[in-house]
């Protein structure tokens, strides 16, 4: 998750890397697998899906197994991220022009766009709540 909330790693969060999140543990230990041409391409094309390494989505997909318990969807949630960043974009750029017009009527100055703020702000309030209502109803 993101910490700081600063946009530049709200960005390289949403941009993903193509690792596996780190453990607890250092990783010594290897595994090797052969594979035919065939199933190595099918491996790759699912890692690229899900836009991690051959091996992360490898491991990732070994470990679920291994502990009987369903893999997440990274793809999903990478997908959801990216929507919600430039949610955050917008509601960001919307509140800069909200202060700029605030500024201006405080100067005595009525600007027509401010109705076309409220709108927009609203607008994109509006597609972060079904957006949480979408989160809401694929998690468990």
């Amino acid at each position: 998750m993101v910490e700081d909330g600063s946009a530049e790693s709200a960005l390289s969060l949403a941009k993903g890397r193509n690792r596996r999140p780190r453990s607890g543990s250092k990783r010594r230990r290897v595994l090797y697998i052969l594979l035919s041409d065939d199933e190595h391409a099918a491996v790759s094309r699912a890692a690229e899906r899900e836009h991690l390494a051959t091996a992360a989505w490898a491991a990732l997909t070994l470990l679920a197994a291994a502990s009987g318990t369903p893999r997440a969807e990274h793809n999903q949630v990478r997908e959801a991220l990216k929507v919600i960043m430039q949610a955050r974009g917008q509601a960001q750029r919307i509140g800069v022009n909200l202060n700029q017009a605030v500024a201006a009527l405080n100067s005595g100055e009525v600007s027509a766009t401010i109705q076309w703020y409220a709108r927009a702000a609203a607008h994109t309030v509006r597609k972060l709540d079904e957006l949480a209502d979408d989160l809401r109803k694929r998690l468990p």
